[in-house]
């Protein structure tokens, strides 16, 4: 079985964990108009929605990240990348 590259690998992190965090976001906005619709009225907040946007993101850039850093530090201590 091929090994995928460890950028290959840390990119498609990167894209999975994006992909998880749109999905969080879009929850979070969704529990937003549902408590403003059955509550006070109030509308959604979109100070909150980009705090969690920006957080979803960062999370992703992290995955990729870390990834590129275990490859990096597998190899600096003798691990190979089929050992991580």
């Amino acid at each position: 079985m091929p090994t995928i590259g460890t950028r290959e690998d840390a990119s498609e992190r990167c894209r999975r964990t994006a992909v998880q965090g749109v999905i969080a976001v879009a929850l979070v906005a969704g529990a937003g108009a549902a408590a403003s619709v059955l509550g006070q009225g109030n509308p959604v907040n979109p100070a909150v929605l980009g705090s969690a946007a920006v957080t979803a993101a960062l999370t992703a850039v992290g995955a990729y990240a870390q990834r590129r850093l275990e490859t990096v530090l597998g190899h600096r201590y003798g691990q190979g990348e089929e050992e991580l």
